[in-house]
C-alpha cells in the first residue's frame, strides 16, 4: 500500500512540476536505480564466485569433515587387553614374543628389527601373526572392540597389502564360522577392500599411492556387527551386517613384492 501511494505522489509531481525540475528529478532517480542495480549485480557475482569456489573444492578432493560426520571420530576401547610397542625387551632377529605365528617359511621369518633406532615387527611373506592373550585361547574378541596399529608402506607399488582376519588362523581355524572367514579385510596405502562390498569408495581421493615410504595409523572398530576403518584419523570404510562371531585377530601381508612390511604400536581394547 505504501509503495502504491509513493508511486501516485511521484506521478502527480511529474505532471505538475516544470520541465526543468522534472528532468533534474528523473536524473537523480536514474542514478539511484543504477546504484541499486549495481549493488544487486555485485551480490549476485559474489554469490556465483562463492558457489564456484565451493564446486572447485568439492571437485578437487575428498571433504573429510563431511564424511566423518556420518560415522564420527574413532574412539578407542575402554579396556586394553593387548598392547605391543616393541621395546628393549625384544631381541633383534627373534620372533616377537607377544605373538603366535601362522604358517612358517624356512626362507623367511617374521622377526624383530630396528629401523632408525626404533624396534618394530617385520612381517614375512605368507606368514600371519596373532596376539598371545593369556587365558583367551578360544575367543578373546568380545562383541565390541577396537584395534589399532601402525603399518608401513614403501614406494609406490600395487602389492602393498596387509590382510586382517577376525580369527586366529593357527589356533581357531577348526571352529571358526564361515561368515567370519569371509570377513577378511585387505588394507592398502590408499584404502580398504573386503569380500562382500565395493570397499573404499572415498578413501582413495585422499590417500593416494605414495611415491615415498609412508606410515599409516590404522584403527578398526567393531560393534553391533558394524566394522569401521580409519586411516590417520579419517573414516574411510564401513561394513554393516558383518555376520558371525569374531573370535580373534590375525595380521598378515601379501606374498608378492620384495619390499619389507613393518607394523608397530598394536593395541586391542574392549568396551566391556
Amino acid at each position: 500500500m505504501k509503495k502504491k501511494l509513493i508511486s501516485v505522489l511521484v506521478l502527480l509531481f511529474l505532471v505538475s512540476a516544470p520541465a526543468a525540475v522534472q528532468a533534474q528529478f528523473l536524473k537523480k532517480l536514474k542514478n539511484k536505480v543504477e546504484k541499486k542495480l549495481d549493488e544487486v549485480l555485485d551480490t549476485d557475482d559474489q554469490d556465483k564466485v562463492n558457489d564456484d569456489e565451493a564446486d572447485d573444492s568439492s571437485d578437487s578432493g575428498y571433504d573429510a569433515s563431511e564424511y566423518e560426520a556420518d560415522y564420527g571420530e574413532f574412539v578407542a576401547g575402554k579396556t586394553v587387553v593387548f598392547k605391543d610397542m616393541p621395546g628393549n625387551d625384544e631381541i633383534k632377529g627373534q620372533f616377537p614374543s607377544k605373538w603366535r605365528l601362522f604358517y612358517s617359511r624356512k626362507s623367511d621369518n617374521t622377526e624383530i628389527v630396528e629401523v632408525n633406532g626404533e624396534k618394530m615387527i617385520r612381517l614375512a611373506k605368507k606368514q600371519g601373526i596373532s596376539p598371545l592373550i593369556p587365558g583367551k585361547e578360544k575367543d578373546y574378541i568380545p562383541d565390541s572392540f577396537t584395534l589399532e596399529f601402525d603399518a608401513s608402506f614403501s614406494t609406490n607399488a600395487p602389492d602393498q597389502r596387509y590382510y586382517l582376519n577376525f580369527y586366529d588362523l593357527e589356533n581357531q581355524n577348526d571352529f571358526v564360522e564361515y561368515d567370519v572367514r569371509d570377513s577378511e579385510l585387505t588394507l592398502t596405502t590408499f584404502g580398504v577392500t573386503d569380500n562382500r562390498t565395493e570397499g573404499t569408495m572415498k578413501g582413495h581421493k585422499i590417500f593416494q599411492e605414495s611415491s615415498t615410504p609412508v606410515w599409516r595409523h590404522i584403527a578398526v572398530t567393531y560393534s553391533n556387527q558394524n566394522i569401521e576403518v580409519y586411516y590417520d584419523g579419517v573414516h574411510i570404510f564401513h561394513l554393516g551386517e558383518a555376520k558371525g562371531n569374531f573370535i580373534g585377530i590375525n595380521i598378515s601381508r601379501s606374498e608378492f613384492g620384495t619390499d619389507d612390511r613393518y607394523i608397530k604400536n598394536v593395541i586391542i581394547a574392549t568396551n566391556q
